[in-house]
């Protein structure tokens, strides 16, 4: 039986190596999503901290103010690196669901491909269990015309 050859090996292969490199970037995006979060967390924890250190001290009644004015000047900075890292968390967002599209597309692209080498498959068996068979009753034909022819000339 003569071997298989997917007439679009080299496409699939291609295919496959986009839909492996949208995996790629979906993963780098979520991971830098991951990473933006935990920053504006952190920003978030500190300036909760730095808050509460300001209210402690004005109700124990040691109130400093160029204490209080620097510390709440620190938790606005902090606020403000917060909302910087939330904007750029939504401009990953909106990246995240692209590259979530694009893999969508590449994985069906490789499907319609992997689909279309199982019937081409298929259709290679067939024929080959076809021409098998067909040398088979040839083989029993010859068979069966000699032994006829032999038993003819007895």
């Amino acid at each position: 039986m003569k071997k298989f050859l997917f007439r679009f090996a080299a496409l699939m292969k291609f295919r496959e190596h986009q839909r492996d490199r949208c995996q790629e970037v979906l993963g780098q995006l979520m991971a830098e999503d991951r990473r933006l979060a935990e920053e504006s967390q952190l920003r978030e924890d500190m300036r909760i901290e730095i808050l509460e250190e300001v209210r402690q001290t004005t109700l124990e009644g040691r109130i400093d103010p160029r204490s209080v004015a620097s510390r709440r000047y620190y938790a606005g900075q902090l606020a403000v690196e917060k909302s910087q890292f939330d904007q750029q968390r939504l401009k990953i967002s909106a990246a995240i669901k692209q590259a979530r599209t694009l893999l969508a597309e590449a994985e069906a692209k490789v499907k319609a491909l992997d689909r279309l080498k199982d019937d081409q498959h298929n259709e290679h068996l067939q024929l080959a269990y076809k021409v098998a068979d067909q040398e088979m009753e040839e083989a029993w034909m010859a068979g069966r015309l000699a032994s006829l022819s032999r038993e003819h000339d007895s």
